[in-house]
Order: structure tokens, then C-alpha cells, then sequence
């Protein structure tokens, strides 16, 4: 019972104690002009730089598959001026042959000419 009457003015005064500064208090700066500034999560302006990332990071992943679409597209280029370029080397060779063919027709229609010309 004494020991209650004891702790009774304690608790009731307890409320009007300060409250301890190592739970919620910001440490007092050590020199003049340090500045403390408590981290809260829930806090409305780390809400908008963690939009703020969030939309760097989607522009950063559409600048990234832009890129890899101008590379796809750039050695799909790449691949269609070779087959151009395989194209006029086809065409090329396929004009020779025509000349020599057409080189060859005259001169067996020059040489049928003179076995002809022989036989009379």
C-alpha cells in the first residue's frame, strides 16, 4: 500500500513530464548554420521525387528501346544495301553475260556467214 501511495503522484504526473528526446527529437546541430533534416517516408516530397524517378526510369526504358530499335533498323539497313548491292553485282554479271552471249550469236552468225559463203 505504501509502495502505491508512492507511485500514485508519479504516474499521475507522468503526462505533464517531458518527453524523452531520444525517440521523436532532431539532434541538435554542433556548430551554427548545420542543419538536420529527418528522412520521413511518408512525407509529401519524397512522394514526388519517387514519382519523379519512377517517370526517369520510363523515359530511360523507352530511350533504351528506341535505341534498340534504331540499331535493329539500322542492320536491317545494313542488310537491305547488301542485297542492293548483291543485286547490282547480279545485274552487272548478268549484263556480261548477255553481251557475251550476244558477242557469241554474232560470231557464229558471221562463221554460219562464211561456211555458208564456202559452200557456194
Amino acid at each position: 500500500m505504501r509502495l502505491t501511495a508512492l507511485l500514485l503522484p508519479v504516474v499521475l504526473a507522468a503526462p505533464l513530464l517531458p518527453r524523452s528526446t531520444t525517440t521523436n527529437a532532431a539532434p541538435t546541430p554542433n556548430y551554427p548554420g548545420e542543419v538536420f533534416v529527418e528522412a520521413q517516408p511518408h512525407c509529401p516530397s519524397f512522394d514526388a521525387v519517387r514519382q519523379a524517378l519512377a517517370q526517369v526510369d520510363q523515359h530511360l526504358d523507352g530511350a533504351r528501346d528506341f535505341y534498340k530499335r534504331a540499331f535493329a533498323l539500322a542492320n536491317h539497313d545494313r542488310g537491305l544495301q547488301d542485297v542492293l548491292r548483291s543485286t547490282e553485282e547480279a545485274k552487272r554479271t548478268l549484263l556480261r553475260s548477255l553481251e557475251m552471249i550476244e558477242d557469241a550469236e554474232r560470231r557464229l552468225t558471221e562463221l554460219e556467214g562464211k561456211t555458208e559463203g564456202r559452200k557456194d
